[in-house]
């Protein structure tokens, strides 16, 4: 336990340590007091630079560049990038978030004439760039009100060419839309083919996470669609599409792309809601694997959050919704607590792939973290979130790749078990097979008395008579049924020939063994009927090793299966809820009982007799059959009374199966040859076992029986869930 509690407790300081170590190696301010040096610079050597630093700030005024000349009186020096509310100027005061302002920078360039370009990325919710008294670019519309500027955050590139030694560096901001105002990202300045490089690159990197995201999305959401059962499948398609979409949000290279005419209050609404149940979505995929292992508070709170503060999203303004997002982050640091202590039980409990999620949600811890501190303005960690997601993904393609690998470990085992069964099977045919081929038949042919006209003497060790005593005795009295004495006679005349004819043959000392006879009849030169001739074989031994090898077929599928239904029988059954309810416990998952029994169906075999029973018994068996899960047991538990046992399955959903099935026996007909119809109708009982429960398979089946009697006392036709009230 202390192991695993270091464990947590060293993924967090890891993250808690890289953000320390981000913040250190966030870019130093190069500009002073509203002028950069450039001169040394080189961009085809050095790459692009951030204009970063002292700018001229001038609050609550648009100013062109002709016009800041003037206003040199209320100039001031502020740090750039940051926010304007985090501005100390005495004489202004404590600064809003709504607002305008004018930013100025003088910046000397390196000697020579060349082209320059600067990205237009997004500042505060509307912006515009002058470069030496020109119109350079804009993102937005500026204004000096919410109706008169136009908020957007779509990139562009903006180029220049170097004729001065100087370049005079305007930017207009303004905002009534969010609480981070100002000049939030420092300009970067350099050659065009870097800049473009680095669009690519920025480009290119979102949309192959978003890719990845969305794939995968795809991937589990149609595991889910085939296999309902699969609710981890379902959440975590919804996580991988929630935060696919909110990259591309992020990213405004990859929405500017898809989305070109988004408006920018839209996307922004979008990317919160997809941020706002990440949590949810993580809870619920725990709680799917682990259901009692997930605190049934955490998952409401989590998702009454996420729900109060997704409608809040699409009803509150934009600037009044960005400042949720403070309190939203002190939730998820206390939610990550309870998140860290149920994992720390996982582990404690052992459960199955317990470890895998431990570490991939350490990883996603980090990322959470790195994410606040980076929508903080404490670390340049974007995205961070999302690469955490994407580890926490191939930790779970790890996870399932195991789970395979077990289950076609079992596979193999059990081929190999039934690979044995069959060899000893064929060894055990080919021994009597051996025997048979190696007796000695008896040849005769037989005069129109029935009398022996000739016989080889395999009869003297065969039947105990002599060639002479059977020469005067008639051979088809031999044959100890008379009923098939004279089947055979006739079927001889007609055809003229019967082979293989299958009977029993008494012994000169009384003893009676089966043989196989193949005759046909003779006929003289005249063409006139004077006898038959053929043999006889003792099959004694080939009706041995049919017996033996029926025997064994018949023990193997006797053991699982019901001979008239051809579903489970109750002797696998009592095996199998045995076997399952002691792996609730160590799988903490539940497992449901249905017993299902025919109302009034006795009345069906005194109607219609035992044939029309029977043949509604199949038909109710293949009926149930084709509507339950591969995984779950289906037996025949008594005459009219069959059992249903489902793993992973709460008590209200085995109960919606006891319903369907029940509905759909009230619907059917069973035809009879004669064209009788029979409508028959079914009662059932359901009982569930919790992994916290001490039942053993006796007190689930007695659960369900009480269950069971209850709807038969409420009148038939119905369905139950046991409770205390159904004793």
């Amino acid at each position: 336990m202390l192991k695993v509690t270091t464990l947590l407790i060293l993924i967090l300081s890891l993250a808690l340590s890289a953000c320390e170590a981000l913040a250190e190696d966030y870019a130093p301010n190069t500009a002073t007091s509203g002028v950069v040096d450039l001169s040394q610079w080189d961009p085809e050597k050095d790459g692009p630079v951030a204009l970063a630093g002292e700018w001229e700030f001038y609050w609550n005024a648009l100013l062109s560049p002709s016009e800041i000349d003037a206003r040199q009186s209320s100039k001031y020096t502020v740090a750039v990038p940051g926010k304007w509310t985090k501005y100390t100027i005495d004489e202004l005061g404590e600064l809003g978030p709504e607002g305008y302002a004018t930013f100025r920078l003088t910046v000397v360039l390196p000697d020579g004439r060349q082209i320059l370009a600067i990205p237009l990325v997004n500042q505060g919710s509307a912006f515009s760039l002058w470069i030496d008294g020109r119109l350079a670019g804009e993102v937005g519309k500026v204004g000096t009100s919410k109706e008169t500027m136009k908020a957007d955050k779509w990139p562009s590139t903006a180029y220049f060419q170097t004729d001065n030694k100087t370049a005079e560096f305007v930017v207009q901001i303004s905002n009534f839309h969010h609480r981070k105002a100002g000049f939030r990202n420092a300009l970067r300045l350099g050659a065009p083919e870097d800049i473009k490089n680095e669009h690519l690159q920025s480009w290119f990197t979102g949309s192959f996470v978003a890719g990845i995201l969305f794939i995968m999305g795809m991937y589990h959401i149609f595991l889910f669609a085939y296999r309902r059962e699969e609710k981890a499948a379902l959440y975590f398609g919804l996580g991988c599409f929630s935060l696919a979409i909110r990259q591309g949000l992020i990213d405004p290279n990859i929405a500017n792309f898809i989305f070109p005419n988004l408006d920018w209050s839209l996307g922004l609404r979008i990317e919160y809601i997809m941020l706002f149940i990440a949590a949810p979505v993580y809870v619920l995929f725990l709680s799917s694997l682990y259901p009692k292992d997930i605190p049934l508070w955490l998952r409401r709170v989590t998702v009454a959050v996420s729900l109060i503060l997704s409608g809040l999203t699409v009803s509150t303004n934009t600037i009044s919704l960005s400042h949720v997002i403070p309190a939203y982050q002190i939730f998820l640091g206390l939610w990550l607590i309870s998140i860290v202590y149920i994992l720390h039980r996982l582990l404690r409990r052992e459960r199955e792939g317990a470890k895998y999620i431990v570490f991939a949600s350490g990883i996603l811890a980090i990322g959470m973290i790195l994410e606040i501190a980076h929508l903080a303005n404490l670390v340049d960690a974007g995205n961070s979130f999302i690469y955490a997601f994407l580890v926490f993904l191939f930790v779970q393609a790890i996870m399932l790749s195991s789970q395979f690998s077990r289950s076609f470990s079992n596979i193999k085992a059990l081929s190999t078990d039934l690979e044995s069964s069959n060899i000893h099977l064929k060894e055990s045919e080919s021994k009597y097979r051996k025997l048979f081929n190696e007796s000695r038949d008896i040849i005769f042919i037989m005069g129109t008395d029935e009398c022996a006209e000739d016989v080889n003497p395999a009869c003297e060790h065969i039947l105990g008579y002599t060639a002479e005593e059977l020469r005067a005795k008639p051979i088809m009295d031999l044959v100890v049924d008379p009923s098939e004495r004279d089947r055979f006679l006739a079927q001889l005349s007609v055809d003229g020939f019967i082979n293989d004819f299958e009977t029993r043959l008494r012994r000169k000392n009384g003893e009676i063994f089966p043989a196989q006879v193949t005759a046909n009849v003779r006929f003289d030169d005249n063409g006139d009927l004077c006898g038959m001739q053929g043999n006889m074989r003792d099959i004694t031994a080939r009706k041995q090793a049919e017996y033996e090898a029926a025997r064994a077929s018949k023990l193997e599928i006797a053991a699982v299966t019901d001979a008239l239904t051809k579903i489970y029988n109750r002797g696998f059954f009592n095996q199998a809820i045995a076997d399952e309810t002691t792996h609730v416990v160590r799988a903490g998952s539940p497992l449901s009982l249905i017993l299902l029994d025919i109302d009034h169906f006795k009345d069906v075999n005194d109607s219609h007799g035992h044939t029309a029973g029977d043949q509604a018994l199949i038909e109710i068996a293949s009926l149930c059959q084709k509507e339950l899960r591969s995984v779950d047991i289906f037996a025949r538990y008594g005459g009219e009374e069959f059992a249903i046992l489902m793993p992973k399955v709460e008590a209200k959903m085995a109960f919606a199966t006891a319903e369907r099935l029940r509905k759909l026996v009230q619907q059917h007909r069973v035809i009879l040859p004669s064209g009788t119809q029979i409508a028959l109708t079914m009662s059932t009982g359901v009982s569930c076992m919790q992994d916290d429960e001490t039942l053993d398979a006796g007190q689930l089946i007695n659960q369900a029986d009480s269950a069971l009697y209850q709807s038969k006392r409420n009148g038939r036709n119905r369905s139950s869930i046991w409770s205390s009230d159904s004793r």
